[in-house]
């Protein structure tokens, strides 16, 4: 009889928290702004600089920086920035780099006293860019054509 009153007792409390919990979640989801698919098309797009950086990541940074390459932006250059990697990072840069011109490869090999690695890599990539925008990503970040594109819409329609 004791465990027949546990089960029920837990089981009112599990219905009382999903009913509870659900519509509470809901209306925490719905607070953040949807990325439209259907921006209005742009008249000039800024200049943008993607900085990746990327520290053992031999096994995906080709496919970041190919996805990227696939992007629908025109006026797109990427800084890939090898972190002192100690695998395949910066030969797969460099290959990346020699097939397309908009690849401009960092290699770093020692971290500055005083530095935090991933934001010395950051900061690197940033001191070589000439752009209206930068955006920054890790290496092991896949994207869709559209994505950049949208986004640069969206932050531009809602002046950020």
């Amino acid at each position: 009889m004791d465990q027949l009153l546990t089960i029920a007792g837990w089981s009112l409390c599990g219905l009382w928290c999903l009913g509870f919990l659900l519509p509470l979640s809901a209306h925490w989801w719905r607070r953040f702004p949807r990325l439209v698919r259907r921006n209005a098309p742009l008249d000039t797009f800024p200049t943008l600089t993607v900085v990746v950086t990327a520290k053992d990541e031999g096994g995906r940074i080709s496919d970041c920086l190919a996805s990227l390459l696939a992007s629908d932006y025109p006026h797109m250059t990427l800084i890939a920035v090898n972190d002192r990697s100690t695998d395949s990072t910066g030969d797969e840069i460099d290959r990346l780099a020699k097939l397309d011109p908009r690849v401009r490869p960092v290699h770093i090999e020692t971290l500055p006293p005083d530095w935090l690695g991933k934001n010395h890599a950051m900061w690197r990539g940033a001191a070589s860019c000439d752009s209206d925008w930068i955006l920054f990503t890790d290496g092991d970040v896949i994207f869709q054509e559209d994505t950049i594109r949208l986004a640069i819409g969206w932050s531009l329609k809602e002046q950020l």
